[in-house]
């Protein structure tokens, strides 16, 4: 984003690094390519174009960057909280008044409060409405603080700026940045805008499975914008970018359908799984998902089985198994969570019939002799024993809030002294 020469110059640092760093897998068509240490995504359908801009381009004329063909805009509230972009209010009403999609961004500075900076966003947008997209946490710069500052205070910002704006925010970053803050799980299900300049397709950080949102350039040349320009891609058809806009990830879906539940088991033999579905009778088709792409899928049958072997090992990989019917209409999703790495200390988390999962370690690491499981901070109790710390080294619960989930197993030795620690991010649909 063009805020100032330094954070400019750190964009196309981040952009280089990866460049000269990896030379990358090659690309398939238009399809997803990964590889061990990193992962790019290239747009699968349609894309949207728009901008970005700070005070650095003067006075833009927002008639004319739309007829150039932009269809969003996203502007700067300030640098922090102590540098107000003077420019932000008139961008701001002016892009709305183009009948361009409008959205707003803050530099964030982590050695800085971030209520006060939280609140400054809020005092500037409001509440957020139709056509407006969630505020955009501009994550870039560490500002000498650890990890765990940055990752406590961004984390704050983004639940003060959701409660006062309406829409939980956008996160903005690069592989260069944000791989290299530890502890980052929490920002993992995040709407993604990834910056990767003079790439083909942008690499995305640890955690991330696809961008919604790719800043490729910041030299761009637009009518109605005076000098260079930060230029973006949208990830998706014009009435995505307005259904994220209006307050949805995506388009209106078709009338409802009865929930249908559809069930996920598998077991591991060696580096191959063996995953086993099953559904009623009114499903059409039942698709395998991990981490949102297909690996599977079976049409009119109510059940099938798949045995897969994944090409590079993770760690928390997202499983789902997604029913539809006739009419492409979503009818029930069972979720889990697979480790695809090799060796002791492997955490799987298993859908259940009746609604819970089973936490468990998939090979415990010699010498462990029991497990804790904790959901956000709680401690959770063995459904099958009625105890908290578990000799099955499982733990069988219901997690009733939804949505990502940080999930901690704490493992410990037949003298009750903790071992180890393994975190996981975990999605509960």
């Amino acid at each position: 984003m063009t805020r100032s020469v330094r954070s400019t110059f750190a964009a196309a640092v981040f952009a280089s690094t990866l460049l000269a760093g990896c030379a990358g897998p090659a690309m398939v068509g238009d399809e997803i390519v990964e590889d061990a240490d990193e992962l790019r995504v290239c747009a699968k359908g349609p894309t949207v174009e728009g901008v970005d801009v700070s005070y650095y381009q003067g006075t833009v004329n927002w008639a004319s960057v739309r007829a150039s063909g932009r269809r969003f805009a996203i502007a700067r509230i300030s640098d922090g909280a102590t540098f107000n972009d003077p420019t932000f209010q008139r961008n701001w009403s002016g892009i709305k008044a183009a009948g361009m999609i409008r959205g707003a961004y803050q530099f964030f500075r982590p050695g800085q409060d971030p209520v006060a900076q939280a609140d400054l966003v809020v005092r500037a947008v409001g509440r957020l409405g139709s056509g407006d997209l969630p505020v955009v946490l501009d994550l870039e710069d560490s500002d000498g603080q650890s990890s765990a500052t940055v990752m406590s205070r961004a984390l704050k910002w983004i639940e003060r700026v959701q409660a006062g704006t309406g829409k939980k925010p956008i996160l903005y970053t690069s592989v260069g940045y944000l791989d290299g803050v530890r502890g980052t799980a929490p920002f993992n299900g995040m709407t993604l805008w990834v910056a990767n300049y003079g790439v083909a397709c942008p690499y995305l950080p640890s955690g991330f499975a696809n961008w919604q949102f790719w800043q490729y350039g910041d030299t761009g040349r637009v009518s109605g914008v005076t000098g260079n320009v930060d230029v973006n891609l949208f990830n998706g058809t014009y009435a995505q970018l307005e259904a994220l806009a209006n307050g949805s990830a995506s388009p209106t879906p078709p009338a409802a359908a009865t929930a249908t539940k559809v069930s996920l088991k598998w077991t591991r033999e060696g580096d191959t799984w063996a995953f086993d579905t099953s559904s009623e009778p009114n499903v059409a088709k039942v698709v395998l998902e991990v981490e949102g792409f297909t690996i599977g899928e079976a049409t009119a049958a109510t059940n099938f089985d798949l045995r897969y072997r994944f090409n590079y090992a993770k760690e928390g990989r997202g499983i789902e198994a997604i029913a539809y019917d006739a009419q492409g209409r979503k009818l029930g999703v069972s979720s889990g969570l697979i480790d695809s790495t090799q060796g002791a200390g492997r955490v799987a988390v298993q859908p259940r019939s009746d609604g819970s999962w089973e936490f468990a370690l998939e090979e415990a690491p010699a010498g462990v002799a029991s497990i804790e499981v904790r959901a956000d901070g709680y401690l959770l109790r063995d459904g099958a024993t009625g105890a908290t710390r578990s000799t099955r080294k499982a733990v069988r619960s219901v997690l009733t809030i939804k949505g990502t989930r940080q999930l901690e197993v704490r493992t410990f030795d037949a003298g009750g002294r903790l071992r180890g620690t393994l975190r996981r991010a975990f999605v509960n649909p």
